[in-house]
């Protein structure tokens, strides 16, 4: 049985704060380098694991890692929304698993979400050629 996870910065702290929501199943191989970039981050956070049933080191990982888990059904949508109406924080950011932030990326959006006419964002794709197909 995993502990419940401790009160994360967003709940304590008044002003800007960013929750990380992060839907998994059988994340264990990836999830790590995830969490590591999201540590990166400047500001005060939460980090939302939304897991649809994982039966690897996945909840082992997250619950190390001190992130709130919320179990879920092993649909990707289903876990976004149960993620987001978890979260605590003033923006919301949604992560797969196996995405590494760039380093600034806590303040680019803080500073677009001061903008009143900032309603979503993202950034850009890029793959790490780890795999052959990627590599053509």
């Amino acid at each position: 049985m995993l502990a419940p996870a401790p009160d994360s910065d967003c709940s304590r702290l008044m002003g800007r704060c960013i929750s990380y929501i992060i839907p998994t199943l059988n994340e264990e191989g990836t999830l790590d380098g995830t969490l590591d970039s999201i540590d990166n981050q400047a500001g005060d956070k939460e980090v939302i694991i939304a897991d649809g049933g994982s039966n690897d080191k996945t909840l082992e990982i997250a619950q190390k890692r001190r992130c709130e888990i919320i179990p879920s059904i092993p649909r990707r949508g289903t876990k976004l929304n149960r993620g987001a109406d978890q979260a605590k924080g003033d923006f919301l950011l949604f992560l797969h698993a196996d995405t590494t932030l760039p380093k600034r990326a806590s303040i680019e959006v803080l500073s677009l979400m001061k903008a009143s006419w900032t309603i979503a964002g993202s950034f850009r794709l890029a793959f790490k050629p780890s795999s052959k197909l990627l590599s053509f």
